[in-house]
């Protein structure tokens, strides 16, 4: 796998996680707080895999300087530690979770894999959170084009597979969803349209798999 590769995987994974996750800080001490880091924690079982971070090292990232690097490494190999366990077919402890999810908000961090518009856009729909469907794990965002070439933003909510998505309720979230969409879109002077549609974790794990084969 190569460091683009890799790099396209953990903007797809890390578009799911509660933006406050991207800062130092992290998600602690309130409520709400808290239950937003839950939520990132229960999404492990999608990315804590040994074959995300496969083929990828430290030296892959020369252009950074030797202290970014140096985090790269680390958090890599604390990565690769924390999901061992699970490509043994053991089911994934809080201890592995927070483990694995402390060494992926640190590649997040260095690596910043989503632009500023990519943020700024994924804090509007995860201001939604209280609105969410219990079982909705986040988001994937990627601004494009669509096939006709005109911008676009696609919009995948995660949500676990042979989920129920048949409902009154979750059909007005989606509605909610590309509302938002649309309003920060505009609000940011940006003629994307936003495509919205369903994301399972056995998709994510499928593309993982393809970029590793």
């Amino acid at each position: 796998m190569s460091m683009p590769e890799f790099m396209n995987r953990l903007r797809l994974v890390s578009s799911m996680l509660p933006p406050g996750l991207w800062s130092s800080g992290g998600l602690y001490g309130t409520p709400s707080a808290e239950r937003l880091r839950g939520k990132a924690l229960a999404s492990a079982d999608v990315w804590l895999d040994t074959t995300f971070a496969a083929g990828v090292s430290g030296a892959d990232f020369w252009f950074l300087d030797d202290f970014s690097r140096s985090r790269v490494e680390g958090a890599l190999d604390r990565f690769i530690r924390a999901a061992e366990p699970g490509a043994a077919g053991s089911p994934l402890t809080t201890e592995q979770r927070v483990r694995g999810l402390d060494a992926l908000c640190e590649l997040v961090l260095v690596l910043q894999p989503v632009d500023m518009h990519g943020k700024l856009f994924a804090h509007a729909l995860w201001d939604l959170e209280d609105r969410y469907p219990e079982y909705v794990l986040g988001f994937s965002c990627e601004f494009g084009t669509d096939s006709t070439g005109d911008p676009a933003v696609w919009v995948w909510v995660v949500v676990p597979d042979e989920t129920d998505v048949q409902t009154p309720a979750f059909d007005g979230f989606m509605d909610d969803v590309t509302r938002a969409a649309r309003s920060w879109l505009e609000r940011a002077g940006l003629p994307h349209w936003p495509y919205t549609r369903l994301l399972t974790p056995s998709d994510i794990k499928d593309e993982i798999a393809e970029v590793v084969e």
